[in-house]
């Protein structure tokens, strides 16, 4: 997979990190609010097909001056189609809510590996969020170190929890592209 960056826009979300340096699952302000507004007035919308996301998300790329053939500044302009953060962007989730993103994702994942195949909008979009969310392996350490704290992390989540730390030094691909593996040195 080709990644891809340009002086215009950037892929990558803008992790807060506490400061002892691990990331910050408390949502910034600006998630404070809208989630508290989400609860005052929960706005259920339609939930687009993924063309239609993708479609969308190319469009805010080109109109910032992205490169649109960029599969990954394409993810990070996807929309979420549910919750409380409905209509805002992966990168956006990523750089204002990681511990919401590591729930849902958690859940998402698990439904998954107990055989649910559905295909339906939100799952598609869950889907790709998780795609986007694989990109970063702090993040994909945020997920599996959730999993394990419920209760259903596997001990090899456990163990990536460990090598991971506070920075990834890099990361491999199944060979049919789809979820990252996530290698560092023993932390643990």
């Amino acid at each position: 997979m080709k990644i891809c960056r340009n002086k215009q826009m950037d892929y990558s979300a803008q992790f807060r990190r506490e400061a002892t340096g691990e990331l910050t699952l408390k949502p910034s302000p600006e998630a404070v609010a809208l989630a508290a507004a989400y609860r005052k007035i929960p706005t259920p919308g339609r939930s687009w097909p993924a063309a239609r996301v993708k479609e969308e998300a190319i469009a805010r790329v080109a109109a910032a001056g992205g490169d649109s053939s960029c599969h990954q500044l394409v993810l990070s302009e996807s929309a979420l189609q549910f919750g409380q953060y409905r209509g805002k962007t992966f990168k956006w989730l990523l750089s204002n809510d990681v511990g919401y993103a590591a729930m849902v994702l958690a859940v998402h994942q698990r439904e998954r590996e107990a055989g649910d195949t559905t295909q339906s909008f939100i799952m598609g979009n869950k889907d790709a969020l998780l795609r986007y969310a694989g990109l970063f392996p702090v993040m994909m350490a945020a997920i599996s170190e959730r999993r394990v704290r419920e209760g259903h992390g596997t001990p090899a989540q456990e163990d990536q929890i460990c090598q991971v730390g506070k920075k990834a030094e890099f990361q491999t691909w199944h060979k049919d592209g789809t979820f990252p593996e996530i290698y560092k040195e023993k932390r643990c």
